[in-house]
């Protein structure tokens, strides 16, 4: 009875979706059309992808073609009224421009954030790289402060606690002469600025911390003259200087009940002063009104952040901030690259240490293809088959064809998150694709082939739409929900989400229309070859010993 309940229960199923899978025996019957349709969409999205959408970096800090992100960072201990009174002359800045959406501003403790959206008919014009200009000049007047300017090309802007302006592009240069390199890499850089794209370009030190780049620093030169007019010394200067800046630092511990504390004299105000402030200062004890502007003159030096060698060689950055798409950027650096032609005993590379190197990404590529074995290996045991698994594994590529139409429509930067998405998402597609073969098989004992598919594949849309659509209905809350301002733009996980979202809704979808069609190919062409097997088997065996 039991049995009888279950076999009715199967043919009741079988009897459901006659469209499906009156639709499904139409693929069936022209299996390599639907295949050369779903290769055609999948090089039609990538082609979408590649041209259109953004590579951001660092979790969409730069790429990001939305929006412009300020973040200021006072030191340890600033108070958030402190940290306010630092954020507002860019705040107020923005607040009188036009074709500004909205303006998202917090301040936590001694971390401020800003974000700033334009309206969309604007985006894709250069006012808001106009606007970033403006930013960064406001942020360059401060001292004492962390800022970043980030959002709307790969290239961002970071000052303050050992800041740099980063520039997108790059060129690495290797020679056993460091000056001598450094003369090709101006030569580099004069070449880059040929474009009218490119709005500076300098040669740094080398080395893998971007942020010992920044190729210059301020530089105070006292008039030693006019310093002896008022009966100074330099001892005296330095320290007005240093009470307005970094403030006095007392060996004196402060007890607090059972607690000890370090104490520090400062002037008020110091965390938020600006060079101008400094120089506009009046001279501690002179009436005259001398400030101290008036005794030192103010410059920019370069100087190498840091000075590196690999395998003996020197080695040296030509970058260059390109204000464009990441895919025209890249082809202006190959371009220049190519034309390059260095003197014996000096090389170049295109290798960026601030992402991944290429033997990193090499490594990448190995873990990825290991993965896909151990994959394989699995199912082969599971399936005791060596062509189903191949089957499920296509699986993945399919789930690309949503990856890369999410994000075109969506109009997101692919980041570092995305890739991450795209990893956990290979191991996801796959199960609904082992869901399907399996029931297949077992449909296979008391069906032909042709019906075990189909019916197998429609007795399974229920269970796999349901996993899918939950699955993708939890992720759902992280790509719709804003997030607050301060986390909006370091946000990891709506693009993870979208690349979830984007690649099983795909996969879904093809799981169940292309699988079926791929199971019936795999399993007819492994019948062929047993067939042609056999015959060579037989031919072999009918020759004379």
């Amino acid at each position: 009875a039991g049995q009888g309940w279950v076999a009715s229960k199967v043919r009741a199923g079988s009897a459901r979706l006659p469209w499906f899978r009156s639709g499904l025996r139409v693929g069936l019957k022209h299996p390599y059309i639907v295949v050369l349709l779903a290769v055609g969409a999948l090089y039609g999205s990538y082609r979408l992808f590649d041209e259109n959408v953004s590579r951001g970096s660092f979790f969409g800090f730069w790429g990001n073609r939305e929006r412009i992100t300020v973040q200021v960072t006072l030191q340890s201990g600033a108070e958030a009224t402190r940290t306010e009174e630092a954020m507002r002359p860019f705040e107020e800045y923005v607040l009188g421009l036009p074709d500004i959406e909205r303006t998202e501003f917090s301040v936590n403790d001694n971390r401020g954030t800003m974000i700033v959206k334009f309206l969309p008919a604007v985006e894709v014009t250069q006012y808001p790289l106009v606007v970033k200009d403006e930013i960064i000049a406001i942020a360059s007047r401060y001292a004492g402060l962390r800022i970043g300017v980030y959002g709307f090309d790969q290239n961002g802007y970071s000052s303050g606690f050992g800041g740099s302006n980063w520039m997108g592009s790059r060129i690495k240069l290797y020679g056993y002469n460091y000056e001598q390199l450094g003369l090709i890499g101006e030569e580099v850089a004069r070449i880059a600025k040929r474009s009218a794209r490119v709005r500076e370009a300098q040669v740094t030190a080398g080395g893998t911390r971007f942020w010992q780049d920044a190729g210059g620093e301020l530089v105070m030169r006292v008039r030693r003259d006019r310093l002896a007019q008022h009966g100074l010394t330099v001892a005296d200067l330095h320290f007005q200087l240093r009470s307005l800046l970094a403030g006095q630092t007392s060996s004196d511990r402060l007890r607090v009940g059972a607690d000890e504390w370090d104490t520090a004299i400062k002037v008020a105000g110091v965390e938020t002063r600006v060079l101008q402030d400094v120089l506009a200062t009046p001279l501690r004890g002179d009436a005259s009104g001398t400030r101290i502007g008036d005794l030192v003159t103010v410059g920019m030096q370069s100087v190498p952040g840091i000075i590196t060698r690999e395998d003996q060689r020197y080695d040296r950055y030509v970058q260059w901030d390109y204000r464009g798409s990441s895919r025209a950027s890249e082809s202006y650096r190959k371009a220049i690259f190519d034309s390059l032609e260095l003197p014996p005993g000096y090389s170049k590379s295109l290798e960026d240490d601030r992402f991944l190197t290429d033997e990193e990404r090499a490594q990448t590529r190995q873990v990825a293809i290991l993965a896909l074995i151990i994959i394989f290996m699995v199912l082969a045991s599971l399936y005791e088959s060596l062509w189903q698994p191949f089957v499920v594994l296509l699986a993945v590529p399919a789930a690309l064809i949503g990856v890369f139409l999410i994000y075109y429509f969506a109009e997101e930067p692919f980041d570092a998150a995305a890739s991450i998405g795209v990893v956990l998402l290979g191991g996801i597609v796959v199960n609904n694709a082992i869901l399907l073969v399996d029931h297949i098989n077992l449909r296979r004992n008391d069906l032909p082939l042709l019906e075990a598919i189909v019916a197998g594949t429609a007795e399974r849309v229920r269970p796999i739409l349901i996993t899918s659509i939950t699955t993708i209905g939890g992720m759902l809350p992280l790509v719709l929900i804003e997030a607050e301002a301060e986390m909006r733009s370091n946000d990891i996980w709506g693009t993870l989400a979208l690349s979830t979202i984007g690649g099983l809704t795909a996969s879904t979808l093809l799981t169940l229309t292309l699988t079926p069609i791929l199971f019936l190919l795999a399993e007819r062409w492994r019948q062929r070859a047993g067939a042609f097997g056999r015959r060579v088997v037989g031919i072999w065996r009918s020759l004379p010993a």
